[in-house]
């Protein structure tokens, strides 16, 4: 009887387990489509992108990641808005700005930290609003499947939000497109996380549907080249239009690398079009002053010795 309550106890146990990693591990891909490779922690090469707001370009943004000898990742981006129109929507503070402005310049910093195992550790970012030279700075750091978020500015007293965080997440922001997504087909779908920082401070991480809806043809340093169009989704809901779920679209080309990526923020369309690699490197050497902002530096190769020699 005995053996017979064992073997009972270790088939529920089984069960149990394996209940576990269907609903956890192998139904969300198979209903939301596992997302692609992200390539953002191996992404060495600085990127920029020409900014334009409802067609009509005015601004810059620029990404770059520095690794250390023990595989920590900061990634340090920095945005430039000439001139965004006066916000239609966002949080109370920027409406009350926008108020008083026609448009408003935006430079925006981000620095994001991940651990050797890829997964994120802390973040910052500064947001600066150039008519007015008045920072705005959020901070959050991951503990315990908690994103922890602290925001400053004189706008408001200083709050302190907390958020349940995927185990893979990545933090993704509506201020800085990737540069690079890997394996885009034609019928593709995932879920991504995106963070906002235009968002209500109680709810900034906003999950979209991704899907590949479209083959083109677009142009990428003078020549034409095979690509995906992506259109991101929010989730469906009662009252919301298919049209009004639209948040973005995407254009990658079977490289895998990102040449245009299209936003709807604070009412406006923002879209990001890349720039060639040598232009990226000349924006990130003038403009992310990673000397000044960044925690590490590149890794450089010991110089030999003659001992060595």
């Amino acid at each position: 009887m005995a053996n017979k309550l064992y073997v009972v106890g270790i088939l529920l146990l089984w069960a149990g387990s394996m209940s576990w990693l269907v609903s956890q591990r192998i139904l969300p891909p198979l209903v939301a489509g596992e997302s692609p490779p992200n390539s953002l922690l191996h992404q060495r090469d600085p990127v920029a992108w020409r900014l334009s707001v409802d067609g009509s370009e005015c601004g810059t943004a620029v990404l770059q990641a520095l690794v250390d000898d023990v595989s920590v990742t900061e990634i340090h981006s920095r945005l430039l808005l000439d001139r965004l129109p006066q916000p239609k929507g966002g949080p109370p503070w920027l409406a009350a700005i926008g108020e008083t402005l026609e448009a408003i310049g935006l430079d925006v910093r981000t620095r994001n930290v991940f651990d050797p195992l890829g997964q994120l550790a802390r973040f910052s970012m500064s947001i600066e609003i150039t008519e007015l030279n008045e920072p705005i700075t959020l901070t959050g750091r991951i503990d315990r499947g908690k994103l922890k978020l602290r925001v400053r500015s004189r706008f408001f007293p200083d709050r302190s939000f907390e958020h349940d965080w995927p185990e893979q997440g990545l933090l993704a922001t509506e201020l800085m497109p990737e540069s690079k997504v890997l394996s885009v087909y034609m019928g593709r779908k995932w879920r991504k996380e995106v963070f906002s920082p235009f968002a209500p401070p109680s709810a900034p991480v906003e999950v979209l549907d991704a899907e590949v809806v479209e083959v083109c043809k677009p142009m990428d340093d003078g020549k034409p080249v095979r690509a995906c169009r992506v259109e991101f989704r929010s989730l469906p809901a009662s009252g919301v239009s298919e049209e009004g779920r639209l948040r973005g679209t995407m254009v990658v080309s079977e490289t895998g690398r990102v040449l245009q990526h299209e936003k709807f923020l604070l009412g406006s369309r923002i879209t990001f079009d890349r720039l060639s690699d040598r232009e990226s490197i000349r924006l990130a050497g003038s403009l992310l002053e990673l000397d000044r902002y960044a925690a590490m530096t590149k890794p450089q190769r010991p110089e030999r010795t003659p001992a060595s020699e």
